[in-house]
């Protein structure tokens, strides 16, 4: 697991931003440091949450039981939820759970809530929470994307966005286990 520290260093680094980087993370938190810095977390944060929703997915499962109306409360689960995987009963059988806006009504009982999990909004000091899969590098490549595209610098955005969903379809080939169909004979 990596820091966001080390993304924004790297696409720092990949920006010319390197020297603004060092500065703030060796304790020199000028004006600009801090801005440039503070942009490129934010980055982080926007990377980080179109990962997590649109591509790999943080994935956690609980158990809960339900209140006396069979509701399980979204606010109940330890991270804010983006959607719902799956929901098994004590048996370990999937059931069908009406999804409303703030919970989930089943009947009542015990059920482990498989979820995609949105991330917590980081600051420099945090660590990213992919553990596998992602790398520091393929983050770096679409802070450095963001990055350049909210200060208008569309041609480096163009060719970090590039790199970003190279890196990206890699990324997720891999977890897929980047194996290919079986062949039909003739």
């Amino acid at each position: 697991m990596f820091t966001v520290e080390n993304v924004v260093r790297l696409a720092a680094r990949m920006t010319g931003l390197e020297e603004m980087a060092d500065e703030y993370f060796d304790g020199n938190h000028s004006e600009e440091a801090t801005r440039i810095v503070q942009g490129l977390v934010n980055c982080f944060n926007l990377v980080e949450n179109e990962l997590a929703v649109d591509y790999l997915p943080l994935v956690c499962e609980e158990t809960l039981s339900t209140d006396e109306k069979g509701n399980i409360e979204y606010a109940r689960l330890s991270k804010k939820v983006a959607y719902i995987i799956s929901v098994r009963d004590r048996f370990g059988r999937n059931v069908v759970a009406k999804r409303m806006p703030a919970h989930l009504s089943l009947d009542v009982g015990e059920y482990a809530v498989r979820y995609a999990a949105l991330p917590v909004e980081k600051t420099a000091e945090d660590r990213c929470e992919y553990e596998a899969g992602v790398s520091a590098r393929l983050m770096a490549y679409g802070v450095a994307a963001e990055y350049c595209l909210h200060k208008g610098l569309y041609a480096e955005h163009a060719a970090w966005e590039k790199k970003y969903k190279e890196a990206l379809a890699a990324a997720t080939k891999s977890r897929k286990g980047g194996q290919l169909k079986e062949r039909a004979w003739i």
